[in-house]
């Protein structure tokens, strides 16, 4: 889902709003990982890794 883009007054983070298939949360090693992109060289940085899955 890299196409979806959250913006707001930096370094906040606005709101938003991710659906996930439950379907997805079954399977081994699903990971949501939030990121901005640098302004300087367009490299991820301050990646914040969730494990999902579901119980």
């Amino acid at each position: 889902m890299q196409d979806k883009y959250q913006t707001d007054g930096a370094p906040a983070w606005g709101d938003f709003e991710i659906s996930i298939d439950r379907e997805l949360g079954e399977k081994e090693g699903v990971v949501l990982e939030l990121f901005v992109y640098s302004a300087k060289d367009g490299a991820k940085v301050d990646i914040l890794s969730i494990p999902l899955s579901v119980k």
